[in-house]
């Protein structure tokens, strides 16, 4: 048999090495595999990963016969993803109830399998060049202590490439690539009564029907802002149900409508109420620097997408905080950042 080559990794000390042990037994020492000897397996495995993360398995594993054993593991058929995550997911569950806050951090990651042209019952990823799978993720995080709890939800999935010819009304009536989001949501649920569970996404997850879901979740969200959505200023009427059409150009016979509002342009005419430096990180393209930055927030309604059956009409009350650089250095492009939140946002500290 040819020896696959091992790469060097450093040593842990004597502490990491029992925490990542102890994680182990404690995350996947519960899981039921059809036989206790899969179950240790699976314990020893994870805990060899823990110890050198970064590593690839044949460094993680001390000897030939444990990584062979761990090839045959991974092969059994009785061994599936959804045995080995669920133990996990409902003890990330159990302490994300016990907690005042929690944040829900959600995100895509594609998983690259360019390397491993045979493999079968993959799909496109990145701009199509390349296959392999998606896998969303939420991450369990108290945010006071910046201590991670774990996986609270993960689903893995295909990229479905649009048919050829799709119209946009066959597109929003096929399911969408974009509504993991709303799934994890749903698969998560309500959280328990005196726990506040937030839901935090890039631009990607600013989605009416994933804003709807997460208050009807009754769960909060903090979102960075990508539609410029239509909007009105007034809160005092919450989420009482707008006229039809109301915010869209009126049919033919009506009387025209207002003209909309637009989230950008309301939020940028609103006057900067606090300012701080932030240090900047260096990157591939930047260099570490620092920004000064302004900030400005309030209250505003986001008027439903015409074609948003699930909010039955209905308005979202949210906060929005707009972050920017009212200065950047010479060729530098200047820095912006809006969220959307449903947690009130009332003063420059909650901001």
């Amino acid at each position: 048999m040819k020896k696959r080559s091992r790469e060097r990794v450093p040593k842990m000390n004597a502490s990491s090495m029992l925490s990542a042990l102890q994680w182990a037994e404690e995350t996947f020492g519960s899981v039921h595999l059809g036989d206790v000897r899969r179950t240790q397996r699976a314990v020893a495995i994870a805990g060899a990963i823990a110890q050198h993360p970064a590593a690839s398995l044949p460094a993680q594993l001390p000897d030939e016969a444990a990584l062979e054993a761990t090839y045959r593991f991974l092969q059994t058929p009785d061994v599936t993803y959804e045995q080995l995550i669920g133990p996990h997911v409902a003890q990330t569950r159990e302490q994300a109830s016990k907690q005042q806050q929690v944040l829900l951090i959600q995100d895509t990651t594609e998983v690259d399998y360019q390397q491993h042209p045979t493999t079968t019952g993959l799909g496109p990823i990145g701009n199509g060049t390349h296959h392999g799978y998606l896998l969303q993720s939420v991450l369990a995080v108290v945010p006071q202590s910046r201590d991670v709890l774990g996986l609270m939800h993960q689903e893995p999935f295909l990229r479905q490439p649009a048919p050829k010819g799709e119209t946009k009304r066959q597109r929003e009536q096929r399911e969408r690539e974009s509504q993991v989001w709303e799934r994890s949501v749903q698969a998560i649920g309500t959280p328990p009564d005196g726990v506040q569970w937030i839901h935090v996404g890039d631009r990607y997850s600013d989605m009416f029907s994933f804003l709807w879901l997460c208050r009807q979740q009754q769960c909060d969200f903090v979102v960075r802002a990508a539609q410029d959505r239509c909007v009105d200023l007034l809160v005092e009427q919450a989420d009482a149900p707008l006229p039809p059409r109301s915010h869209h150009r009126p049919r033919a016979g009506q009387p025209a409508a207002a003209k909309p509002q637009h989230l950008f342009e309301v939020m940028r005419s609103w006057s900067a109420v606090g300012e701080q430096d932030l240090h900047l990180e260096a990157s591939k393209q930047t260099k570490a620097r620092v920004a000064h930055v302004v900030l400005s927030f309030g209250c505003l309604r986001l008027l439903p997408p015409e074609h948003q059956p699930a909010s039955q009409g209905r308005p979202l009350v949210v906060w929005v905080i707009r972050v920017w650089e009212p200065e950047p250095p010479q060729g530098v492009e200047a820095l912006e950042w809006i969220l959307l939140t449903s947690v009130p946002t009332a003063t420059l500290a909650q901001a």
